[in-house]
């Protein structure tokens, strides 16, 4: 992490409320009452605005998320690979490359 060095001024006063005595010592209740309202956004270090949220999250897609180890994104080859025919099954073909399920004839009749 990146620090800069800055300088504080004894006897700083915000508004009306002293917060850094002249003797260098932080007035607890002047600092509780300071918000956000009285710091300057930076240029990098942003505060969380819902525009700023939606304007970054605007151009984001799954290609921007990398995919977890029990939640996988959905594809053709997992959903296929997933499909199995129950044991001794003869009426009903599967084709795990097209995805494909053949049921030819049942019966005499045919689907």
């Amino acid at each position: 992490m990146a620090t800069a060095n800055f300088t504080i001024d004894y006897g700083l006063t915000v508004g009306s409320s002293e917060v850094i005595t002249s003797s260098g010592k932080v007035v607890a209740a002047a600092v509780s009452t300071l918000t956000t309202d009285n710091l300057t956004q930076g240029s990098t270090n942003l505060y969380f605005t819902g525009s700023q949220f939606n304007t970054s999250f605007a151009s984001k897609d799954t290609d921007d998320l990398s995919e977890g180890s029990s939640n996988l994104y959905f594809t053709d080859t997992r959903a296929r690979g997933s499909i199995s025919l129950a044991s001794g099954e003869t009426n009903l073909s599967y084709n795990s490359t097209s995805g494909e399920l053949s049921l030819p004839t049942v019966d005499g009749g045919t689907f």
